[in-house]
């Protein structure tokens, strides 16, 4: 049965009202990590330990790719690995510097394709 206007319901909001809905970080977190996987302009690049590399086409200079672990988001330059925006927690940043050294002169093509606005080739993970 649908609430009577005027008396509240269960959560104590006021039946017929214009309240938002807010998410939780959790739901917040599934929809951006999907919307990363499902967006053609923002190609995955590689998803390990719960952390997703991706990389825009085109994307503005210097070099750089972007890292995401849950609700942190991270741009990581290709060639000194620092974050230039963003932040990761210690051990993500660590496991992404890890695997980017690993593959260095493939993030180094992917960044090319990504500029000429070439399809992107996926990246191993960390093992």
């Amino acid at each position: 049965m649908p609430p009577v206007r005027g008396r509240r319901s269960r959560r104590g909001h006021r039946a017929g009202s214009s309240r938002t809905t807010r998410l939780s970080p959790l739901a917040v977190g599934a929809a951006r990590r999907r919307a990363v996987a499902d967006n053609r302009a923002v190609p995955r690049l590689s998803a390990f330990y719960g952390i997703v590399i991706y990389m825009y086409r085109p994307d503005h200079l210097p070099p750089h790719f972007h890292a995401q672990y849950g609700e942190h988001i991270a741009q990581i330059e290709l060639g000194s690995l620092e974050i230039l925006h963003g932040h990761l927690p210690t051990r993500a940043l660590r496991l992404v510097r890890e695997w980017a050294r690993l593959h260095a002169d493939e993030l180094e093509r992917d960044w090319e394709l990504a500029q000429a606005l070439e399809p992107l080739v996926a990246i191993d993970p960390l093992p």
